[in-house]
């Protein structure tokens, strides 16, 4: 599912506008801009393409610029709820993925010594049928959207499959559950001259899902990133982008490439002490030598969501995402993350 140009722009504007209007609300928002700093500690919304093939091959999340203070540690605990609908053929390969994940994400991150950071992210889920087949069918009428197949493929089923030349790369067609690759990190703030901080971070994925059941790539993969915190008037501007490698993947007959970028952009506006306006873009390059915009094409993600902080350490992030080129990514996705930061 995508949201054509003309129409994500409309929902945003929307959005946009109902926030926006009032004079009391730009009172609050100006009030809250002012009381942030500019720069949010909780950085972006903590994500990564949610598709069954991409999730596995090592992306790191989007994370914050900002490191939690020596000794101490920040935790956030992600649910992303994702349906797919695609079918791509292109000569002898084909790929479909038709199903429906929960996933989750508990990523924890203790601050060392002054300007140092370890991670360790554990990923886990279920991948199967589902319950979105009818509501995002009711979407698609209501905007006028394609359904691309989605229509007249049976609801709820679960079918995941690509092959080349008669070769499988993996078939799925049962519910399954599972442990993910686990995620190690250490990041180092380069720069933090209190208005903007630069933090380089590295990450090694380890092979601990199961590949054939695509909770896991097989494969050791590494990424090293750049990641920039700093104010944008009124906004909390983090962007962040590096590039990813890794050994072969469990995907024969396709191959992983060799490197691939990855980046994000994500905006926080904060529209009272208490609540912030979420606008996040996330993408990548290819990662599968394949000719299936599915396994082996660009992405593009787009994310809206709001973000509620208590009046403590903690913070509650929730909202949606669309695939912005349409098979890249999961068609639709909501998200929900619970924040904490000592």
């Amino acid at each position: 599912m995508f949201l054509r140009g003309g129409l994500w722009a409309r929902v945003l504007a929307v959005a946009v506008g109902v926030f926006a209007s009032g004079a009391s609300f730009a009172a609050a928002a100006a009030a809250a801009a002012a009381a942030s700093g500019g720069v949010d500690g909780l950085g972006p919304v903590l994500w990564r393409n949610t598709s069954p093939v991409s999730a596995t091959l090592g992306l790191p999340r989007a994370a914050s610029a900002v490191l939690p203070a020596p000794g101490a540690i920040a935790s956030d605990l992600a649910l992303d709820w994702a349906s797919d609908f695609t079918t791509n053929q292109r000569g002898d390969a084909f790929v479909r993925l038709d199903g429906e994940s929960l996933a989750g994400t508990l990523r924890l991150e203790r601050g060392l010594a002054p300007g140092w950071a370890a991670s360790l992210t554990v990923p886990f889920g279920t991948r199967g049928g589902g319950v979105l087949d009818q509501p995002i069918d009711g979407w698609h009428n209501l905007w006028g959207l394609p359904e691309g197949g989605r229509d007249r493929a049976p609801t709820g089923a679960v079918s995941l499959f690509a092959s080349e030349a008669g070769a499988s790369a993996f078939a799925v067609d049962q519910r399954r559950s599972s442990l993910g690759d686990v995620q190690l990190g250490l990041a180092r703030t380069l720069v933090d001259d209190g208005v903007s901080v630069l933090t380089l971070r590295a990450q090694l994925e380890l092979p601990t899902g199961a590949a054939s059941e695509l909770w896991g790539s097989g494969a050791w993969e590494g990424s090293l990133a750049l990641a920039l915190a700093r104010p944008l008037g009124p906004l909390a501007l983090t962007l962040q982008g590096g590039v990813l490698a890794g050994t072969a993947a469990d995907f024969d007959p396709f191959k992983r490439k060799d490197l691939a970028g990855f980046g994000s952009l994500a905006l926080a506006w904060p529209l009272s002490p208490r609540w912030s306006l979420l606008g996040q873009l996330d993408g990548h390059s290819a990662l599968l030598d394949a000719p299936l915009t599915p396994l082996g094409g660009w992405s593009v993600q787009g994310l809206l969501g709001l973000r509620w902080r208590s009046s403590g350490a903690f913070a509650v992030d929730f909202g949606f995402s669309e695939d912005l080129r349409p098979g890249s990514a999961s068609d639709f996705s909501l998200f929900a993350t619970l924040r904490y930061r000592p």
